[in-house]
Protein backbone atom coordinates (compact mmCIF):
# COMPACT_ATOMS: atom_id res chain seq x y z
CA UNK A 1 0.00 0.00 0.00
CA UNK A 2 1.29 3.12 -0.78
CA UNK A 3 2.19 5.80 1.53
CA UNK A 4 -0.16 8.90 1.41
CA UNK A 5 1.65 11.87 -0.48
CA UNK A 6 2.21 15.24 1.45
CA UNK A 7 1.25 17.97 0.25
CA UNK A 8 3.49 20.71 -1.16
CA UNK A 9 5.05 22.95 1.33
CA UNK A 10 5.64 25.10 -1.64
CA UNK A 11 4.30 28.68 -1.71
CA UNK A 12 1.35 29.05 -4.36
CA UNK A 13 2.92 30.03 -8.00
CA UNK A 14 1.62 34.00 -7.91
CA UNK A 15 3.19 34.21 -4.55
CA UNK A 16 6.76 32.79 -5.64
CA UNK A 17 6.21 35.19 -8.80
CA UNK A 18 5.78 37.99 -6.83
CA UNK A 19 8.78 37.19 -4.51
CA UNK A 20 10.78 37.36 -7.26
CA UNK A 21 9.29 40.33 -9.10
CA UNK A 22 10.12 42.26 -5.74
CA UNK A 23 13.50 41.18 -5.96
CA UNK A 24 13.85 42.12 -9.30
CA UNK A 25 12.71 45.79 -8.36
CA UNK A 26 15.72 45.73 -5.84
CA UNK A 27 17.86 44.74 -7.99
CA UNK A 28 16.86 46.77 -11.10
CA UNK A 29 16.30 49.67 -8.78
CA UNK A 30 19.87 51.20 -8.47
CA UNK A 31 19.98 51.53 -12.96
CA UNK A 32 17.99 54.98 -12.50
CA UNK A 33 20.05 55.94 -15.93
CA UNK A 34 18.15 52.83 -17.56
CA UNK A 35 14.92 55.08 -18.46
CA UNK A 36 12.70 55.61 -21.30
CA UNK A 37 11.20 59.30 -21.45
CA UNK A 38 7.40 59.16 -21.09
CA UNK A 39 7.35 63.46 -21.67
CA UNK A 40 9.26 66.33 -22.18
CA UNK A 41 7.86 68.33 -19.23
CA UNK A 42 11.16 67.52 -16.76
CA UNK A 43 14.18 65.41 -16.58
CA UNK A 44 13.41 63.27 -13.49
CA UNK A 45 9.51 62.76 -13.48
CA UNK A 46 8.60 61.52 -16.84
CA UNK A 47 10.64 58.51 -17.19
CA UNK A 48 9.34 55.14 -17.01
CA UNK A 49 12.20 53.17 -15.51
CA UNK A 50 13.11 49.45 -15.33
CA UNK A 51 12.04 48.79 -11.66
CA UNK A 52 8.27 49.81 -13.04
CA UNK A 53 7.97 46.76 -14.59
CA UNK A 54 9.16 44.08 -11.92
CA UNK A 55 7.16 46.90 -9.58
CA UNK A 56 3.58 46.51 -11.86
CA UNK A 57 3.64 42.77 -11.75
CA UNK A 58 4.02 42.59 -7.78
CA UNK A 59 2.06 44.92 -7.39
CA UNK A 60 -0.84 42.72 -9.32
CA UNK A 61 -0.19 39.66 -7.64
CA UNK A 62 -0.41 40.88 -4.23
CA UNK A 63 -3.74 43.31 -4.38
CA UNK A 64 -5.59 40.20 -4.12
CA UNK A 65 -3.96 39.31 -0.65
CA UNK A 66 -4.58 42.49 0.73
CA UNK A 67 -6.79 41.99 3.66
CA UNK A 68 -10.33 44.34 4.57
CA UNK A 69 -8.37 45.30 7.85
CA UNK A 70 -5.55 47.08 7.11
CA UNK A 71 -2.63 48.40 9.26
CA UNK A 72 -2.96 51.75 10.82
CA UNK A 73 0.09 52.35 8.50
CA UNK A 74 -1.90 51.58 5.59
CA UNK A 75 -4.70 53.61 6.45
CA UNK A 76 -2.69 56.74 6.98
CA UNK A 77 -0.73 56.23 3.96
CA UNK A 78 -3.77 55.75 2.11
CA UNK A 79 -5.26 59.06 3.71
CA UNK A 80 -2.08 60.89 2.77
CA UNK A 81 -2.81 59.45 -0.69
CA UNK A 82 -6.21 61.08 -0.79
CA UNK A 83 -4.84 64.48 0.48
CA UNK A 84 -2.19 64.72 -2.24
CA UNK A 85 -5.22 63.86 -4.98
CA UNK A 86 -7.03 66.72 -3.09
CA UNK A 87 -4.16 69.28 -3.62
CA UNK A 88 -3.73 67.67 -7.57
CA UNK A 89 -7.43 68.48 -8.01
CA UNK A 90 -6.83 72.24 -6.79
CA UNK A 91 -3.78 72.81 -8.82
CA UNK A 92 -3.64 70.41 -11.44
CA UNK A 93 -0.24 69.58 -13.95
CA UNK A 94 1.31 66.59 -15.41
CA UNK A 95 3.64 66.96 -13.21
CA UNK A 96 1.63 66.60 -10.05
CA UNK A 97 -0.25 63.72 -11.90
CA UNK A 98 2.75 61.63 -12.57
CA UNK A 99 4.18 61.84 -8.50
CA UNK A 100 0.76 61.15 -7.50
CA UNK A 101 1.31 58.03 -9.46
CA UNK A 102 4.34 57.64 -7.88
CA UNK A 103 3.20 57.99 -4.31
CA UNK A 104 0.55 55.50 -5.48
CA UNK A 105 3.36 53.05 -6.65
CA UNK A 106 5.19 53.21 -3.85
CA UNK A 107 2.56 52.33 -1.23
CA UNK A 108 1.59 49.76 -2.87
CA UNK A 109 5.02 48.42 -3.43
CA UNK A 110 5.37 48.85 0.30
CA UNK A 111 2.39 46.52 1.14
CA UNK A 112 3.36 43.83 -1.49
CA UNK A 113 6.86 43.68 0.33
CA UNK A 114 5.16 43.33 3.84
CA UNK A 115 2.91 40.59 2.49
CA UNK A 116 6.53 38.51 2.15
CA UNK A 117 5.48 35.77 4.45
CA UNK A 118 8.09 32.71 4.24
CA UNK A 119 11.48 32.89 5.75
CA UNK A 120 13.19 32.10 2.72
CA UNK A 121 11.30 34.18 0.62
CA UNK A 122 12.56 37.16 2.78
CA UNK A 123 16.44 35.78 2.05
CA UNK A 124 15.62 35.59 -1.29
CA UNK A 125 14.06 39.98 -1.46
CA UNK A 126 16.53 40.73 1.39
CA UNK A 127 19.54 38.66 -0.94
CA UNK A 128 18.85 40.71 -4.25
CA UNK A 129 18.67 44.03 -2.20
CA UNK A 130 21.96 43.74 -0.60
CA UNK A 131 23.56 42.44 -3.96
CA UNK A 132 22.74 45.67 -5.95
CA UNK A 133 23.89 47.11 -3.06
CA UNK A 134 27.37 45.39 -3.02
CA UNK A 135 27.23 46.16 -6.81
CA UNK A 136 27.42 49.86 -6.25
CA UNK A 137 29.68 49.71 -3.72
CA UNK A 138 32.10 47.93 -6.14
CA UNK A 139 31.06 51.14 -8.84
CA UNK A 140 31.43 53.68 -6.07
CA UNK A 141 34.80 52.64 -5.59
CA UNK A 142 36.28 52.91 -8.84
CA UNK A 143 34.51 55.83 -9.52
CA UNK A 144 36.45 57.65 -6.56
CA UNK A 145 39.57 56.12 -7.89
CA UNK A 146 39.17 57.55 -11.25
CA UNK A 147 37.25 60.75 -9.86
CA UNK A 148 35.07 60.62 -12.59
CA UNK A 149 32.23 58.66 -13.93
CA UNK A 150 33.86 54.96 -15.33
CA UNK A 151 32.10 54.81 -18.32
CA UNK A 152 29.87 52.08 -17.89
CA UNK A 153 26.68 54.31 -19.47
CA UNK A 154 24.92 50.09 -20.62
CA UNK A 155 24.36 49.89 -17.21
CA UNK A 156 22.09 52.92 -16.38
CA UNK A 157 25.80 55.02 -15.47
CA UNK A 158 25.23 59.20 -16.00
CA UNK A 159 27.81 60.89 -16.92
CA UNK A 160 27.33 64.00 -15.99
CA UNK A 161 30.78 65.23 -13.73
CA UNK A 162 30.51 64.14 -9.99
CA UNK A 163 29.90 66.39 -6.90
CA UNK A 164 33.41 67.21 -5.99
CA UNK A 165 34.26 68.16 -2.05
CA UNK A 166 37.33 69.36 -1.69
CA UNK A 167 40.41 67.24 -3.56
CA UNK A 168 37.59 64.14 -3.22
CA UNK A 169 34.27 63.18 -5.22
CA UNK A 170 31.01 61.81 -4.02
CA UNK A 171 30.28 58.53 -6.02
CA UNK A 172 26.70 58.15 -7.28
CA UNK A 173 27.26 54.47 -8.33
CA UNK A 174 24.16 54.50 -11.34
CA UNK A 175 21.60 56.32 -9.13
CA UNK A 176 21.19 60.02 -9.94
CA UNK A 177 22.89 61.37 -6.94
CA UNK A 178 25.39 60.17 -3.66
CA UNK A 179 23.13 60.68 -1.37
CA UNK A 180 20.51 58.44 -3.18
CA UNK A 181 23.19 56.22 -3.07
CA UNK A 182 24.11 55.93 0.27
CA UNK A 183 20.31 55.79 1.21
CA UNK A 184 20.15 52.51 -0.58
CA UNK A 185 23.67 51.47 0.85
CA UNK A 186 22.68 52.10 5.03
CA UNK A 187 19.10 50.29 4.00
CA UNK A 188 20.74 47.28 2.54
CA UNK A 189 23.47 47.07 5.83
CA UNK A 190 20.67 46.98 8.09
CA UNK A 191 18.94 44.40 6.06
CA UNK A 192 22.08 42.15 6.30
CA UNK A 193 22.15 42.94 9.86
CA UNK A 194 19.21 42.16 10.85
CA UNK A 195 19.63 38.45 8.72
CA UNK A 196 22.62 37.76 10.59
CA UNK A 197 21.06 38.20 13.68
CA UNK A 198 18.40 35.38 13.07
CA UNK A 199 20.96 33.51 10.62
CA UNK A 200 23.09 30.41 10.74
CA UNK A 201 25.54 32.33 8.04
CA UNK A 202 25.48 35.27 10.74
CA UNK A 203 29.16 35.61 9.51
CA UNK A 204 28.54 36.24 5.86
CA UNK A 205 25.53 38.51 6.08
CA UNK A 206 27.40 40.29 8.35
CA UNK A 207 30.51 40.60 5.62
CA UNK A 208 27.89 41.86 3.43
CA UNK A 209 27.01 44.31 5.89
CA UNK A 210 30.28 46.04 5.93
CA UNK A 211 30.21 46.01 2.26
CA UNK A 212 27.06 47.54 1.37
CA UNK A 213 27.65 50.62 3.51
CA UNK A 214 31.14 51.16 2.25
CA UNK A 215 29.19 54.14 -0.28
CA UNK A 216 28.15 55.65 2.81
CA UNK A 217 31.71 56.48 4.35
CA UNK A 218 32.53 57.60 0.54
CA UNK A 219 29.47 60.24 0.17
CA UNK A 220 31.12 62.86 2.60
CA UNK A 221 26.97 63.36 3.66
CA UNK A 222 26.23 64.29 6.96
CA UNK A 223 22.54 63.43 6.92
CA UNK A 224 23.99 59.55 5.82
CA UNK A 225 26.43 59.76 8.92
CA UNK A 226 23.09 60.61 11.08
CA UNK A 227 21.30 57.61 9.77
CA UNK A 228 24.14 55.52 10.43
CA UNK A 229 24.36 56.52 14.21
CA UNK A 230 20.51 56.01 14.72
CA UNK A 231 20.91 52.87 12.92
CA UNK A 232 23.65 51.73 15.06
CA UNK A 233 22.04 53.41 17.76
CA UNK A 234 19.16 50.66 17.38
CA UNK A 235 21.24 47.70 17.70
CA UNK A 236 22.88 49.22 21.14
CA UNK A 237 20.66 47.95 23.45
CA UNK A 238 21.59 43.87 22.28
CA UNK A 239 25.14 44.49 22.12
CA UNK A 240 25.87 43.53 25.99
CA UNK A 241 24.51 39.93 25.50
CA UNK A 242 25.15 39.29 21.76
CA UNK A 243 28.48 38.98 20.26
CA UNK A 244 26.65 38.63 16.90
CA UNK A 245 25.51 42.26 17.32
CA UNK A 246 28.96 43.41 18.83
CA UNK A 247 30.85 41.90 15.41
CA UNK A 248 27.77 43.72 13.15
CA UNK A 249 27.94 47.26 14.42
CA UNK A 250 31.74 46.85 14.42
CA UNK A 251 31.44 45.85 11.17
CA UNK A 252 29.04 49.07 10.28
CA UNK A 253 31.31 51.37 12.22
CA UNK A 254 34.66 49.47 9.88
CA UNK A 255 32.41 49.84 6.62
CA UNK A 256 32.04 53.54 7.08
CA UNK A 257 35.07 54.38 9.18
CA UNK A 258 37.89 53.12 6.42
CA UNK A 259 36.70 54.99 3.61
CA UNK A 260 35.70 58.38 5.27
CA UNK A 261 39.42 58.09 5.96
CA UNK A 262 40.11 57.78 2.39
CA UNK A 263 37.69 60.97 1.96
CA UNK A 264 38.76 62.78 4.35
CA UNK A 265 39.31 66.22 2.65
CA UNK A 266 35.68 65.47 1.23
CA UNK A 267 34.29 64.83 4.76
CA UNK A 268 36.12 68.13 5.84
CA UNK A 269 34.98 70.22 3.01
CA UNK A 270 31.33 69.39 3.68
CA UNK A 271 31.47 69.85 7.75
CA UNK A 272 33.43 73.24 6.54
CA UNK A 273 29.36 74.54 6.00
CA UNK A 274 28.01 74.37 9.58
CA UNK A 275 25.83 71.96 10.88
CA UNK A 276 22.77 74.26 9.79
CA UNK A 277 24.39 75.13 5.83
CA UNK A 278 21.67 76.92 4.21
CA UNK A 279 18.78 74.02 5.37
CA UNK A 280 18.03 77.40 7.34
CA UNK A 281 17.09 79.32 4.48
CA UNK A 282 15.59 76.37 2.83
CA UNK A 283 12.95 75.91 6.04
CA UNK A 284 12.66 79.88 5.38
CA UNK A 285 11.60 79.64 1.68
CA UNK A 286 9.25 76.49 3.03
CA UNK A 287 7.27 78.51 5.68
CA UNK A 288 6.59 81.57 2.96
CA UNK A 289 5.54 79.26 0.74
CA UNK A 290 3.26 77.23 3.25
CA UNK A 291 1.53 80.29 4.21
CA UNK A 292 0.52 80.99 0.57
CA UNK A 293 -1.39 78.55 0.81
CA UNK A 294 -1.63 75.98 3.87
CA UNK A 295 -4.48 73.52 3.42
CA UNK A 296 -4.18 72.15 0.16
CA UNK A 297 -0.87 73.48 -0.37
CA UNK A 298 0.44 74.65 -4.09
CA UNK A 299 -0.04 71.79 -5.74
CA UNK A 300 2.27 68.34 -5.86
CA UNK A 301 5.47 68.65 -7.51
CA UNK A 302 4.82 72.48 -8.12
CA UNK A 303 7.28 73.67 -5.16
CA UNK A 304 10.24 74.53 -7.83
CA UNK A 305 8.11 76.55 -10.18
CA UNK A 306 6.58 78.38 -7.16
CA UNK A 307 9.57 79.25 -5.71
CA UNK A 308 11.73 80.37 -8.75
CA UNK A 309 8.36 82.67 -9.30
CA UNK A 310 9.18 83.86 -6.02
CA UNK A 311 12.20 86.74 -6.45
CA UNK A 312 11.76 87.87 -2.93
CA UNK A 313 12.76 84.11 -1.82
CA UNK A 314 15.89 83.68 -3.73
CA UNK A 315 18.23 83.14 -0.48
CA UNK A 316 20.09 80.45 -1.35
CA UNK A 317 22.41 79.66 -3.95
CA UNK A 318 20.36 77.74 -6.09
CA UNK A 319 16.70 77.26 -6.17
CA UNK A 320 15.80 73.74 -4.69
CA UNK A 321 13.32 71.95 -2.79
CA UNK A 322 13.37 72.38 1.36
CA UNK A 323 15.39 69.51 3.00
CA UNK A 324 12.55 68.09 5.20
CA UNK A 325 10.09 66.01 3.37
CA UNK A 326 6.99 66.87 6.18
CA UNK A 327 7.94 70.17 5.36
CA UNK A 328 7.89 70.18 1.76
CA UNK A 329 4.74 68.09 1.52
CA UNK A 330 3.00 71.14 3.65
CA UNK A 331 4.13 73.26 1.16
CA UNK A 332 2.72 71.19 -1.75
CA UNK A 333 -0.15 69.26 -0.63
CA UNK A 334 -0.95 71.50 2.42
CA UNK A 335 -0.14 71.37 6.48
CA UNK A 336 -2.96 68.33 6.74
CA UNK A 337 -1.11 66.21 4.24
CA UNK A 338 1.95 66.67 6.55
CA UNK A 339 0.40 66.25 9.53
CA UNK A 340 -0.45 62.47 7.97
CA UNK A 341 3.21 62.02 6.34
CA UNK A 342 4.40 62.64 10.29
CA UNK A 343 1.81 60.37 11.94
CA UNK A 344 2.81 58.08 9.28
CA UNK A 345 6.45 57.49 10.33
CA UNK A 346 5.77 57.04 13.73
CA UNK A 347 3.37 54.49 13.23
CA UNK A 348 6.08 52.98 11.15
CA UNK A 349 8.63 53.25 14.11
CA UNK A 350 5.93 52.09 16.39
CA UNK A 351 5.23 48.71 14.53
CA UNK A 352 9.13 48.53 13.95
CA UNK A 353 9.88 48.91 17.48
CA UNK A 354 7.26 45.77 18.32
CA UNK A 355 8.72 43.88 15.62
CA UNK A 356 12.25 43.75 17.64
CA UNK A 357 15.47 46.06 17.43
CA UNK A 358 17.16 44.66 14.51
CA UNK A 359 13.75 45.53 12.69
CA UNK A 360 13.50 48.86 14.61
CA UNK A 361 17.24 49.40 13.18
CA UNK A 362 16.14 48.82 9.04
CA UNK A 363 13.03 51.62 10.03
CA UNK A 364 15.29 53.73 11.11
CA UNK A 365 17.88 53.81 7.90
CA UNK A 366 15.43 56.44 5.95
CA UNK A 367 14.81 58.35 8.74
CA UNK A 368 17.43 61.06 8.72
CA UNK A 369 16.95 61.60 4.96
CA UNK A 370 12.99 61.59 5.28
CA UNK A 371 13.53 65.16 7.82
CA UNK A 372 16.84 66.36 6.65
CA UNK A 373 16.79 65.83 2.50
CA UNK A 374 14.46 65.82 -0.56
CA UNK A 375 15.26 62.53 -2.81
CA UNK A 376 12.80 60.40 -0.99
CA UNK A 377 9.83 62.46 -2.09
CA UNK A 378 11.26 63.85 -4.92
CA UNK A 379 13.63 61.52 -6.72
CA UNK A 380 11.45 58.40 -8.28
CA UNK A 381 13.99 56.03 -7.52
CA UNK A 382 13.66 57.60 -3.85
CA UNK A 383 10.40 56.99 -3.66
CA UNK A 384 10.57 53.60 -4.69
CA UNK A 385 13.23 53.09 -2.37
CA UNK A 386 10.88 54.22 0.54
CA UNK A 387 7.81 51.77 -1.08
CA UNK A 388 10.81 48.99 0.00
CA UNK A 389 11.73 50.35 3.23
CA UNK A 390 8.28 50.55 4.62
CA UNK A 391 7.30 46.77 3.39
CA UNK A 392 10.74 46.21 4.79
CA UNK A 393 10.28 47.89 8.08
CA UNK A 394 7.21 45.18 8.58
CA UNK A 395 9.21 42.23 8.81
CA UNK A 396 9.96 40.42 12.09
CA UNK A 397 13.24 40.76 13.59
CA UNK A 398 13.61 36.78 14.57
CA UNK A 399 13.65 37.46 18.03
CA UNK A 400 11.69 38.81 21.28
CA UNK A 401 10.70 42.46 20.73
CA UNK A 402 12.27 45.33 23.12
CA UNK A 403 10.69 45.47 26.60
Amino acid sequence: MMAPVAPSARAPLDVRIGVLSIALVALALPLAGLRYRLAEDTPLFHFAYLFDVPAVVAIALALPRLRRSAPAAALAGTAFLALAAVALAAHPSARGLHLLARLVEAGLLAAAVALVGARAERVVVAAALVAAAAAQTLIAIAQVQHGAPVGIGVLGEFADPLVAWGTTVAPRGTLTDGSTLAGLALLAAAVSVRHALSSSRALAWIALAALTIVPLGLSSSRTAIVGAALVCACLAPLAARSTRVRWAIGALVIGVAIPAAVQWDGWTASGGRGAASDRGALVAQAAAIIASSPLVGVGPARYDDVLASRPELHTTAQVQPVHDVPALVAAEDGIPSAAVVVALLAIVMRDAWRRGWPTLAVAAALVAWILLDQWPYTNPTGLALVGLWLGLSRWPSGGPPPR
